[in-house]
């Protein structure tokens, strides 16, 4: 195992996932098996590697961009109404982790508990 420094944090643990970039496929089957952001970046390059993270992915779980970990932080403390929902939380709506692509987390500004709701998106 070689986790990361921030890898007990689960909002950072978070941020530096979803900041790997590259293939979303390989990244969210880690973040269902593992069960959490910092179980993922605990798991090492071995199990990275065999999920399908290419190099440059685990260089990023390792090593994540300061800049882009703390633009990230910066917004989610910035306001109170702003929320980071991650894939394996209660709060991810139910129906969108039934879509083709679930996002590894969503970003919201405002009411989390509005996600329960019925309603119109626009995705993309």
């Amino acid at each position: 195992m070689n986790p990361t420094p921030s890898s007990n944090d689960p909002v950072t643990a978070l941020i530096t996932l979803i900041l790997a970039g590259g293939r979303l496929a390989p990244r969210r089957n880690l973040l269902l098996a593992c069960g959490s952001a910092p179980g993922v970046l605990a798991a090492g390059r071995t199990r990275w590697q065999a999920a399908g993270l290419d190099q440059r992915q685990c260089q990023a779980l390792l090593a994540p961009d300061p800049r882009a970990l703390a633009d990230t932080l910066a917004w989610l403390h910035a306001s109170p109404d702003h929320h980071l929902i991650g894939l394996t939380d209660p709060r991810y709506p139910p129906l969108l982790t039934h879509s083709p692509e679930p996002a590894l987390a969503l970003f919201v500004a405002g009411q989390v508990g509005l996600l329960a709701q019925p309603a119109v998106a626009i995705v993309g």
